[in-house]
Formats: C-alpha cells, sequence, structure tokens
C-alpha cells in the first residue's frame, strides 16, 4: 500500500469517500478537509469506505467522531463502511464500534443506499 489517498465520488447529495493508507496526525486534515467540503457543498449521506486503510491513530478515530456527529446535528449522515479487520478491532477497542453507523456493504449497494 503506497501512500496516503482520498478518493471522492459524489451523486447528488451523496458522495463515497475512499481512504487508502494510514489516518494519523498527519493525513488527517486532508480528510477532514474533504468532509467539510462534501457538507459545505450540501451532500447529506457520506458513506466513508475504509476498506484499504492500513492504520488509524487517535486523531483519525476522533475526526471520525467529531464528522459523525456533525453530520447528525446537521440532519445528515455519516456511514463508516467495510473496515479491515485491523481497523475493525481498533473501533471495537475503543468503544467506537456501537457509537458510529458501521457497515461492511458490497461496493454496488452503496451508491444507490438512502
Amino acid at each position: 500500500m503506497d501512500g496516503f489517498a482520498v478518493n471522492v465520488r459524489c451523486m447528488d447529495d451523496r458522495a463515497q469517500v475512499s481512504v487508502r493508507g494510514e489516518l494519523d496526525i498527519a493525513t488527517a486534515p486532508t480528510l477532514s478537509n474533504c468532509l467539510e467540503r462534501l457538507c459545505a457543498e450540501g451532500c447529506t449521506r457520506v458513506v466513508v469506505d475504509l476498506e484499504e486503510l492500513a492504520f488509524i491513530d487517535s486523531s483519525g478515530l476522533n475526526l471520525l467522531v467529531r464528522a459523525y456527529k456533525q453530520a447528525q446535528a446537521e440532519g445528515g449522515r455519516l456511514v463508516i463502511d467495510r473496515p479491515s479487520a485491523h481497523i475493525r478491532r481498533v473501533l471495537e477497542i475503543c468503544g467506537l464500534w456501537t457509537l458510529l453507523t458501521i457497515t461492511e456493504e458490497s461496493s454496488s449497494h452503496r451508491a444507490s443506499e438512502p
């Protein structure tokens, strides 16, 4: 896995954000800026695909919680999708597995989900 990358695919008021690499104190601002921009553009349904995320630190976890709460406060929805087994375990240990909305959908269902 080479470097950190965020790829966004938008459809109307929905967006799929795929994150690859390591989400840490150095890269979290990139994802944060992306999610803030989507919110400002009126996206009310954001799916953050973590299938290719190799590592997450407390900065990344904090970012996901803040983005999730902001989406809820604004009447939107942020979903964490397809975390790897390692990332899933981190989310479980931190107690975020039950706080965040986490799915394990296939890519064919995510774009059309309400």
